[in-house]
């Protein structure tokens, strides 16, 4: 009997050759991928694929085989209607069709089933302490389930294989100097910007003025025409023209065809957020939405681009290295300690300021000895130990001058942001949580990446970055908003042969004086204007996501339902309401209430998502609405 497949949606993006069909998350690669297959059979997918997403089916040989890109750029989804919600060695002899797709929408719309929520992902979505973790193949939906970054489900004979597809050689760049690995970065990350910009005719580019936009940017326009494109939020708080303009003043050609364009980013925050949750079929992930990018796919397609590259991804295969502080405290090296401590200050001493209400009119010596007590004390607090407190006090004094009694006096008064803002409270209802009904999870496992090699925690922190629950979702969100403009978005800094090398920078070579990021400056150096290469802030984006939520929380109180939600069967008003009164305090600025924007948002956001599972259900005629 023939295996069942079905791949729903995406109709631009396969291409079939006799009994065989690929279906491929790149609309430029199709051709050579299965021309590929057919030349060498199974053989040719051994090959690093590692920037695309694709389902092969063989008809004729009863052969599927189901690949997700190496970082998880391209959403590949997959969904069995079984009781166990996933496909087991019988599936041929259940002749039951095992569906595909690049969209969790598409999927919905072509098995035409009633679609059953998927508690346990619900009450993730609001777990601050897991916001970070490494992703999983859960969906909102049961039955639904991701694909993982780098592996693959085949089917060969109604039999079912995972298999890992792709490596971490972290040992080949091990032995280089950091003036070795310098230039290596400068000549991968070259090769990895034309990469995936080949193949398309006009390439676009998301230039937001920071190091990693520009960085993409300056590569292209050394060799390439381009169009670049920048979000104006109209904040003073994110005012990053004066680096957008650094870039194009140092890439500007006579006669050049590159363009730059300026968008505003849409006010119709419920429309957009509505939108886009019926065409991701889950609740928005990002505490400043993605609404922010859709207007830039819109005139990118307008302008004719046909990719946009995108500087996500800079952060986390690249990294800060700030924490070589505390691999000093850690080293007990307290004099290199003490330099790194006044390098750093010398670029971040603005976010401090907390300190002391004299912080402003402070020496620089001063402010060195209150940021070092309040380093250390911090690390005293996380490890509850006073051996650890009178241990360092002679240490304090010889390398900071910090006296016995100023050490006593703050840990009396415990020292603490005058600004700080309460903790978010529990949002899910403990009865919610009561009732989950637990079904196998596969999760992420980045020990499988690197093999027998031993990561430092550091490395491991690196790794759980780039391979985290939100960054992935957010990547599959980014796949869908742009799709829908018949666009690409790719990441130039996700690259392998970049992570390999990056994870080999010591935390000293990154930390730079002070400035962090030392591996993008001096690699990009030749590429970079100065006034971007030495920039040490970052675009501030809160005020946009504080505007989002005051505009979604104004349109949801006017609903009828506003107070009979299902959403407040999940969460808890009195958690709501808190959070509330904290967004609407006018003394606090708006950074200083992400935590409860954050919250609150996902709030609205689930909401709406719930709203959308209401009207999928209805429309397929089921009677009971989603299964809660």
């Amino acid at each position: 009997m023939s295996l069942k497949v079905r791949f729903c949606g995406f109709e631009n993006r396969f291409v079939t050759k006799g009994e065989v069909t690929v279906w491929c998350s790149s609309i430029s690669f199709g051709e050579t991928l299965i021309d590929g297959y057919l030349s060498l059979g199974e053989s040719f997918l051994n090959t690093a694929f590692e920037d695309h997403s694709f389902v092969i089916h063989d008809r004729k040989n009863n052969y599927v085989a189901a690949f997700r890109d190496f970082f998880g750029l391209f959403p590949l989804f997959y969904a069995y209607p079984s009781p166990e919600g996933s496909p087991s060695a019988d599936v041929a002899a259940d002749d039951v069709p095992l569906f595909f797709s690049f969209s969790i929408k598409a999927i919905l719309d072509g098995w035409n089933q009633k679609a059953e929520i998927n508690p346990e992902r619900i009450v993730r979505y609001f777990d601050r302490e897991n916001r970070g973790g490494l992703v999983n193949d859960q969906t909102f939906f049961r039955h639904i389930h991701r694909i993982l970054p780098s592996q693959a489900l085949i089917i060969k004979n109604g039999v079912i294989e995972w298999k890992m597809t792709g490596f971490l050689d972290l040992k080949k760049n091990n032995a280089l100097t950091y003036r070795q690995l310098s230039d290596q970065f400068k000549h991968t990350f070259e090769h990895s910007v034309f990469r995936k910009a080949n193949g398309f005719n006009s390439i676009g580019a998301n230039l937001s003025g920071g190091l990693d936009s520009s960085a993409i940017s300056s590569v292209i326009q050394s060799k390439s025409e381009l169009q670049t494109f920048y979000v104006d939020i109209d904040s003073e708080d994110a005012e990053e023209k004066e680096f957008v303009n650094a870039v194009l003043s140092k890439w500007q050609r006579e006669g050049s065809d590159s363009r730059h364009y300026s968008v505003k980013p849409g006010k119709e925050f419920s429309r957009i957020i509505t939108e886009l949750t019926a065409d991701i079929a889950q609740p928005e992930m990002m505490a400043i939405p993605i609404s922010i990018f859709e207007p830039l796919a819109e005139t990118a397609h307008l302008k004719g681009s046909d990719i946009i590259l995108s500087g996500n991804g800079g952060d986390q295969v690249i990294g800060y290295g700030f924490d070589y502080m505390e691999e000093l405290f850690e080293s007990e090296n307290w004099k290199k300690l003490s330099v790194a401590m006044r390098q750093y200050l010398r670029h971040y001493e603005s976010q401090y300021a907390f300190l002391s209400p004299k912080w402003g009119q402070s020496t620089k010596r001063a402010k060195v000895r209150m940021f070092a007590l309040y380093f250390f004390v911090s690390k005293w607090k996380k490890k509850k130990s006073l051996k650890n407190i009178f241990s360092s006090v002679f240490v304090l004094n010889k390398y900071f001058g910090i006296r016995a009694h100023e050490i006593f006096r703050l840990l009396k008064t415990k020292t603490t942001r005058k600004d700080k803002v309460p903790e978010t409270m529990m949002f899910v209802k403990p009865a919610f949580n009561d009732d989950l009904i637990t079904e196998s999870v596969k999760t992420f496992d980045t020990d499988e990446l690197v093999g027998h090699y031993t990561l430092s925690d550091y490395q491991k922190q690196q790794l759980k970055y780039c391979f985290s629950d939100p960054g992935i979702i957010h990547n599959e969100e980014m796949f869908a908003l742009f799709s829908k403009q018949n666009l690409q978005v790719d990441y130039p800094f996700f690259d392998k042969e970049l992570l390999e090398l990056t994870i080999n920078v010591t935390l000293s070579d990154s930390f730079r004086e002070g400035k962090g990021r030392g591996i993008l400056r001096d690699a990009m150096q030749d590429y970079l204007p100065q006034k971007v290469a030495e920039r040490t802030s970052k675009g501030e984006f809160s005020e946009y996501g504080y505007r989002a939520f005051k505009s979604l929380w104004q349109d949801f109180k006017r609903r009828p339902d506003a107070w009979t939600h299902p959403v407040w069967d999940i969460i808890s008003r009195e958690a709501f309401d808190f959070s509330l009164e904290v967004i609407y305090n006018g003394k606090l600025k708006a950074s200083k209430k992400n935590r409860h924007i954050w919250q609150a948002s996902r709030v609205l956001y689930l909401a709406i998502w719930l709203d959308f599972v209401e009207q999928y259900n209805h429309r397929y005629k089921v009677q009971d609405g989603p299964v809660l």
